[in-house]
């Protein structure tokens, strides 16, 4: 289970982790979220990636944007007064496929 941490989310990803749940922290930088973002991006235009018909994440999907800032980087963001949510928790799923070897206990 990856989970997005910053400042808010870091309590809640140690007290998951505190039950026993295999969570790993995704710290989110100005390097690793163009990476990520741009990962599931090209994932989906190669179609590596199906999503379900939600109307909302796709609606988040649709607005996402990337803006290039003054000093030549970049923000990854939902337009003002939307949210990305689903995009990032998107994200992240598509990132824990590719990085993380799934775990079979029968125990």
């Amino acid at each position: 289970i990856y989970a997005e941490s910053y400042s808010i989310g870091s309590p809640n990803i140690e007290a998951l982790q505190q039950e026993g749940l295999p969570i790993h922290p995704f710290v989110t930088t100005a390097a690793s979220k163009p990476a990520l973002i741009e990962s599931l991006a090209l994932a989906i235009e190669r179609r590596d990636l199906a999503l379900l018909p939600d109307d909302i994440l796709l609606d988040e999907l649709a607005n996402y944007r990337m803006e290039r800032l003054p000093a030549g980087g970049y923000r990854y963001s939902a337009p003002s007064g939307l949210h990305d949510d689903l995009v990032i928790a998107t994200a992240l799923a598509w990132h824990a496929c590719r990085f993380s070897a799934p775990s079979i206990s029968f125990a």
